[in-house]
C-alpha cells in the first residue's frame, strides 16, 4: 500500500468489493481453523484451579455469586456510586456474566464453569482480531497469522487463568467488536454499525472502566491507517466522548467512596514521570520477550534516574518517540501505533493510582496488544505486495517476488505463534493450584510479604496449620510491620489452639490495619477462647461501631452472649449475621449449637447443614453435626461426619470422643480404644477419654488387648 495516498487509507484491495463467493467460504474455513488452533493450545486452562489475589472477593467471599439470583444482578446494576460487593468497581456486566456461571455450577470448588466461559471470550476475542486486522489492512494471510500470534501470546494467561479477571476478557471482547464496527462504519457500511461501535463499547465500559481510552483509539485508527483525520472524524465521537464522561465520574466516585484513588498517588512530579517511562518499557519488553511472568512484580526502587532500568526506560520511551516523529514525514505508521499503544495502556500507567498492582501482565490484554500488531501490519503492508491478478498478469517477476515475500511473512508469523503457544502451555502449568502459583510467585518476588500470606491462607485452607504458621512467620520476617500478616498469623494461631499468641498478633495488627472493625473482632475472638467473654464484648461493640454491617462481628458478639447467658440476644446476634451475610457458615454453625444445647437437635441439624454446604471444609461443622445426628440415634452417618472432621483437623478431640463412643457402640472395640487413646495423646488425663478407653478395654477379649 502505498504510505503517500490520500484516500482515506483504503487498502488496494478494498474489503468493500464483493469478492467470489469460494474466497468468502475459503476465509470462512480459515477462521473455523483459527479459533480451532487456539482451542486445542489453550484447553488446559479449563483444569486450571488456583484462586489469585482479589478472586475471594470477586468469588470465594461474594455471597451474591456464591448464591445467585435476580436480587444479585439487580444489586449489580442498582449500585452505581458504592459498590457493596467488589470495592471500588462498577462492573455490572463483569459481576452478572459470573453470577450465570456460578448459577451454572462453578464454585470455588469447581471453577471450569468460569474458565469455560473465558476461553469462549478469548476465541471471540481473537476472531473479532481477525475481522479487525482485515478490515484495517486488506490482507486475510496476515489478519489470520496475527491474530493467532495475538491469542497464543504468553501474557494472555494471566487473564485467561484468573477468575477475577473476567472483567479484562470481557471488555477485551467488547472493546474489540466497537472498533470492528467503527472500521465498517467510517467505511459507509451503514448507520447500524455506528449504533453497534457504540452498544459495544457501552458493554465494554460496564465490563471494565479501563475500557475508557476507546474514542481515542479511534482517532489513533483515523491517523493511521485509515487515515481519515478531520474535524468531522472528530464530531463523529461525541456520543462515545459523553460515555467516557460519565465512565471516568463513576468510577472516581465510587473508587473514592469504597477504595483508594490518588493522583499519582505519593509520588512528585519527577518520580510520576520515571514510573510511566518504567511501565511503558516494561510493557514493550513483555511484548517482544515475554519472560519472566508472574502476577506479581518486584517495582523499582528507589524511584530515581540512577536506577539502571529507569533510566533505560527513559531511553527506549524517548528513542521510539523521536524514532517515530522522525518517519512521520515518510509514514504515519509507527507514531500511530505508538500513540495506539501508550493510549490504551493509558488508565494503569499510574497517573491515577487505584490499586497497589505497580505493573501487570493483564494490562496488555487485548489493546495495547493490538497496537503491536497494528506496527507490525505496517510492515507486511510495505515488504508484502498484496495478491492481484492485474500485478500477477504484468509482471510475473514481480509476482514471483511478492509470492516469496508472503511465503516468509507468513513462516515468520508462524513460528512466533508456535513458540508464544509452547510458552503459553508452560506457563498455565504454573495456574493449576493456588499452591503452585503463588510458590511461583514467590520465586520472582522473594522479599514481597504478602505472597507468604497468600500462601499461608492456602494452607489454612487446605488444614496444614503448621505450614501456613511456618510461611507466615517467614512473611514476617521480610516485613515486620505488616498488619494483614500479623492477622492471618493470629488466625492461625487461634486454629492450633494458641489464643494467647494469636491475641498478641492481632493487637499487633491493629495499629497498621486498614480494616480496624475486622481486627477488633478477631482480639473478642481470642479473648472468647480464653473465657474473657465481657472483655471480649467491649472490642465486638466498638466493631460495629465502625462497621455496623461486619457479619464476624455479629458472629462474635453472639458467642460472647452466649457465654453470659444471654441465649436469645445471642440467637438474634447469629441470625444478624446470617442476614447480612449469606455464606456465613459459622453463624449457622452457633445458631445449630445453641439449639443442640437446648436439646432441639432435629433444627440444629438443618443449620449444620446449612453451614457445611456453605463450607464442607468446615471441620467443627462435621463434628457438631456428628454428634446431634448420633444423640438421634443415626450412628452410621455421625460416623461419616466424624471421620470428615478427622480428616479436615487431626487435632479436634471433640471428635475422637464422639467416634470412639459411636465405634465402642458398634462392637468395634479395639477401633474405639485407638480413638479414646489419640484423643489422650490431644488432652492427657482427659476424664472422658480416659474413660471411654477404659471401656473399651474392658469390652475387648483378653489376647486382643
Amino acid at each position: 500500500m502505498n504510505q503517500r495516498t490520500r484516500s482515506h487509507g483504503r487498502p488496494q484491495t478494498p474489503l468493500t468489493a464483493r469478492g467470489p463467493i469460494g474466497a468468502s467460504y475459503l476465509w470462512a474455513g480459515l477462521l473455523c481453523l483459527l479459533i480451532l488452533a487456539v482451542f486445542v493450545t489453550l484447553e488446559p486452562v479449563l483444569r486450571v484451579e488456583a484462586l489469585c489475589f482479589d478472586d475471594p472477593e470477586f468469588l470465594t467471599d461474594n455471597p451474591l455469586i456464591r448464591d445467585p439470583g435476580w436480587d444479585s444482578i439487580e444489586r449489580f446494576f442498582a449500585e452505581v456510586f458504592a459498590p457493596s460487593t467488589v470495592r471500588g468497581y462498577y462492573i455490572p456486566l463483569t459481576m452478572t456474566s459470573l453470577a450465570a456461571d456460578a448459577a451454572l455450577g462453578g464454585s470455588p470448588e469447581q471453577l471450569s464453569p468460569f474458565h469455560r466461559t473465558d476461553l469462549l471470550l478469548h476465541l471471540a476475542t481473537t476472531l473479532l482480531l481477525a475481522l479487525l486486522l482485515a478490515e484495517l489492512f486488506g490482507r486475510r494471510l496476515f489478519a489470520l497469522l496475527a491474530a493467532l500470534l495475538f491469542a497464543l501470546h504468553p501474557v494472555v494467561i494471566e487473564p485467561l487463568a484468573w477468575i477475577a479477571e473476567r472483567k479484562t476478557m470481557l471488555a477485551g471482547a467488547c472493546s474489540l467488536l466497537s472498533l470492528f464496527c467503527y472500521a465498517r462504519a467510517v467505511r459507509g457500511r451503514g448507520g447500524a454499525y455506528w449504533a453497534g461501535a457504540w452498544i459495544a463499547y457501552l458493554f465494554a465500559l460496564l465490563a471494565k472502566p479501563t475500557s475508557m481510552p476507546l474514542p481515542l483509539l479511534m482517532l489513533m485508527l483515523d491517523v493511521w491507517p485509515l487515515r481519515r483525520l478531520r474535524w468531522r472524524a472528530l464530531w463523529e465521537k461525541t456520543p462515545f466522548l459523553l460515555l467516557m464522561g460519565a465512565s471516568a465520574v463513576i468510577t472516581l466516585v465510587s473508587h473514592a467512596r469504597t477504595a483508594d484513588v490518588a493522583l499519582f498517588a505519593s509520588y512528585t512530579p519527577g518520580q510520576a514521570l520515571l514510573l510511566i517511562a518504567f511501565k511503558i518499557a516494561f510493557y514493550l519488553q513483555k511484548l517482544v520477550w515475554p519472560a519472566p511472568l508472574t502476577p506479581c512484580y518486584v517495582p523499582p526502587h528507589p524511584l530515581t534516574p540512577a536506577d539502571p532500568a529507569l533510566a533505560a526506560s527513559v531511553l527506549v520511551v524517548l528513542g521510539l518517540a523521536a524514532g517515530a516523529l522522525a518517519a512521520w514525514r515518510r509514514t504515519r505508521a509507527p507514531l500511530a501505533a505508538l500513540g495506539f499503544f501508550v493510549v490504551a495502556l493509558f488508565p494503569v500507567l499510574g497517573t491515577v493510582q487505584y490499586s497497589w498492582v505497580i505493573v501487570s501482565d493483564k494490562y496488555l490484554y487485548p489493546l495495547p496488544l493490538l497496537a503491536a500488531l497494528l506496527a507490525a501490519g505496517a510492515l507486511w503492508v510495505r515488504f508484502v505486495p498484496p495478491r492481484t491478478r492485474a500485478r500477477e498478469a504484468a509482471a510475473a517477476a514481480g509476482s514471483r517476488t511478492g509470492r516469496r515475500a508472503r511465503v516468509v511473512g507468513a513462516l515468520v508469523l508462524l513460528l512466533l505463534a508456535a513458540v508464544a503457544g509452547w510458552t503459553s502451555r508452560a506457563q498455565l502449568a504454573y495456574w493449576r493450584t493456588t499452591e503452585a502459583l503463588y510458590e511461583h510467585m514467590i520465586a520472582h518476588a522473594p522479599e514481597e510479604a504478602l505472597l507468604y500470606s497468600n500462601l499461608a491462607l492456602e494452607y489454612e485452607r487446605q488444614g496444614r496449620l503448621p505450614e501456613a504458621q511456618r510461611v507466615l512467620t517467614e512473611a514476617l520476617r521480610h516485613d515486620p510491620d505488616a498488619a494483614r500478616v500479623h492477622a492471618n498469623l493470629g488466625a492461625v494461631l487461634e486454629k492450633l489452639g494458641r489464643p494467647a499468641e494469636a491475641l498478641e498478633h492481632f493487637r499487633a495488627a491493629r495499629a497498621q490495619s486498614d480494616e480496624p472493625a475486622e481486627i477488633e473482632s478477631s482480639i473478642a475472638n481470642s479473648l472468647l477462647s480464653l473465657g474473657r467473654a465481657a472483655e471480649a464484648r467491649t472490642h465486638l461493640e466498638e466493631a460495629l461501631r465502625l462497621d455496623p454491617r461486619s457479619a464476624a462481628a455479629h458472629t462474635n458478639l453472639g458467642r460472647a452472649q452466649a457465654m453470659l447467658g444471654e441465649r436469645e440476644a445471642a440467637l438474634a446476634s447469629f441470625r444478624r449475621a446470617a442476614e447480612l451475610d449469606p455464606l456465613a457458615y459459622t453463624a449457622y454453625g452457633n445458631i445449630g449449637g445453641l439449639l443442640a444445647q437446648a436439646g432441639n437437635h432435629a433444627d440444629a441439624i438443618e443449620h449444620y447443614r446449612k453451614a457445611l454446604s456453605i463450607e464442607p471444609r468446615f471441620a467443627q461443622g462435621h463434628s457438631n453435626l456428628a454428634y446431634s445426628l448420633t444423640q438421634l440415634g443415626q450412628l452410621d452417618e455421625a460416623a461419616e461426619h466424624y471421620a470428615r472432621a478427622l480428616q479436615l483437623r487431626p487435632d479436634l478431640y471433640p471428635a475422637y470422643v464422639g467416634l470412639g463412643a459411636i465405634r465402642l457402640a458398634q462392637g468395634r472395640a479395639a477401633d474405639a480404644q485407638r480413638l479414646f487413646r489419640q484423643a489422650l495423646q490431644l488432652r492427657p488425663g482427659d476424664a472422658q477419654a480416659q474413660a471411654g478407653w477404659q471401656r473399651a478395654r474392658a469390652a475387648q477379649a483378653p489376647g486382643q488387648r
